[in-house]
């Protein structure tokens, strides 16, 4: 009896341990810091240019500024999946004339988040659009 005691606490301790490295690997891979250098759109907020860390949580993707200041949620419109050449963690914007509008964030292992296109209200600057990038910052 105390055998298979000791046994199935053994057994317990190792999947506990195994399953708090799996977490704990995760939690990593979907935390991301950026300095953003310049002011953008998530959704209806409009953040400041500065350094974000940027959460996968489940279905949300959080964003905090390093000072805590400044704050969004967004809901991403999908999930994607990089080639192992295109798997550097960036955030790519949308740029309309001056205003920056985040369109996806990309986490370690290649996992992407895509947001819904947002546009100007001025058509003529919708028709003129480029894409920027920024590399996460080095932890």
């Amino acid at each position: 009896m105390k055998a298979a005691v000791l046994r199935m606490t053994a057994i317990l301790a190792v999947v506990i341990a195994v399953t708090a490295v799996s977490v704990q690997a995760q939690g990593v891979g979907n935390r991301q810091t950026f300095a953003v250098p310049f002011d953008f759109s998530v959704g209806r907020t409009v953040l400041p240019a500065g350094e974000y860390t940027f959460t996968a949580d489940n279905q949300a993707v959080r964003i905090q500024s390093k000072d805590g200041r400044s704050h969004a949620i967004a809901l991403p419109q999908r999930t994607l999946g990089a080639s192992h050449i295109q798997s550097d963690v960036r955030l790519t914007f949308r740029r309309y004339g001056d205003e920056y509008y985040l369109s996806q964030v990309w986490f370690q292992g290649g996992v992407g988040r895509e947001f819904k296109k947002q546009r100007p209200a001025n058509g003529d600057l919708a028709q003129n659009y480029s894409t920027i990038e920024v590399l996460s910052r080095a932890r």
